[in-house]
Formats: C-alpha cells, structure tokens, sequence
C-alpha cells in the first residue's frame, strides 16, 4: 500500500481478536511478541492527509490459496477492487476487469519434484510467476523459469538487491523505505495490545542522498 502510494504512515489505531481455538498458533506464552491476536485491524494516517486500513486475517473464512493478499485502492477519480478471483478498475464512467493483467502465470506445475518438501496447499505462493502488469524487461533472462512468489516480487526484490550491490547504489527499497514500510505494523501490534489506543509512529526520514 505504501509503496504505491508513495507516502509514509504517522499514526494508527489497530483492534485485535484474540485466539480462542486453544491449538497454540496463537499463544502469548510462547510468542516472540506476546501475540495471541489471530485477526487484527489497523487503521493508519498518512503524511500530508488520508488513510488506509489493513486487515492481518490469519483465521478468516477465504481462499488465501488462491491470493495470499489482495488491495483495493479508492481515488477521487477511480478505484481498483482485487480479489480472490478477479480484479476491477472502476472510474465514474464504468467498470474494466482487469484480472488478466494481474494474474501471475504459474512458472511450473504445482507436483513439480522440487518442490515436494513444500506442503501442497501453499505451493501456489512458490509457483506463483509474473503476471503481465510486471515489466520483466530489465530483469535477467536466466531468472524466466525459476521459482517465484508473492504475486510476482520475488524476481524484482532479487534484481534489486545484486543491483545495489554490484553498483554500490541504494535500491529503491532501502534500509530508510523498509523502515516505514514495516515500523507501522509493529506500532499497530502495540496499538492493538492496548486497546486500540491511537499512537504516533516514528520515522526515521529518507535516505541520504
């Protein structure tokens, strides 16, 4: 959501449910972060006005083998709705589906033999490829057929990194973008743990030129 936006969050209140199924997954006892929360709900504002909400659904009846995490982004000129099966780009004018575009190409078959330690409802998310929305163009050809996950990001966060490092420049997620990116969540963890309590959510600036 940041990423697209382009902005950073400065305060969130965050609701949680606690876990009552007794299976241990979400046990505070033996959380790293005292977590018995399996559902929560952060809603955060952002630099220079507006919103967003995220919705961290670890126990919710939907087929998160069919997308781990979907958006819906709403403008004052259009909207874009993704979910499990189909996307839609909507304006005041009408409605596109757009699921095509969106929709990662499987880079091999799900019974493939490298991926038999891989528990057969999540090899979706190993298998996931590149959808035709990506710009595969700069990426190296010798990445076309291997794994890749997340709806797509792994092959570009790959590029990225050996990028930095070869050209000894920053990527364009750095240390000071990957802290805005995920100091919002643990700040809504916390907000979460009391109550709901609106807090502020430190920023460390951008990177240095």
């Amino acid at each position: 959501m940041l990423g697209a936006w382009r902005t950073h969050a400065v305060s969130v209140s965050a609701i949680g449910v606690v876990d009552d199924r007794g299976d241990g997954v979400f046990d505070q006892d033996i959380s790293q972060f005292g977590n018995d929360f399996s559902n929560a709900t952060a809603l955060f504002e952002v630099a220079g006005g507006g919103s967003f909400r995220t919705n961290e659904f670890r126990r919710v009846g939907y087929p998160s083998h069919i997308r781990e995490s979907r958006f819906r982004f709403f403008g004052t000129e259009a909207s874009m709705e993704q979910l499990a099966t189909f996307a839609l780009w909507q304006d005041k004018q009408g409605v596109k589906d757009i699921s095509e575009l969106l929709e990662p190409k499987p880079t091999m078959a799900p019974d493939d033999p490298s991926l038999q330690h891989i528990a057969p409802e999540l090899r979706a998310a190993f298998t996931s490829g590149s959808a035709p929305v990506h710009d595969r163009e700069r990426l190296p050809r010798e990445f076309d057929n291997l794994h890749n996950g997340h709806e797509g990001s792994h092959h570009f966060l790959v590029d990225d990194f050996v990028t930095a490092v070869n050209s000894r420049t920053l990527p364009s997620v750095n240390a000071w973008v990957a802290a805005r990116y995920t100091l919002p969540g643990i700040i809504a963890h916390e907000s979460a743990r009391q109550g709901g309590v609106r807090l502020e959510i430190p920023d460390f600036g951008d990177a240095p030129q």
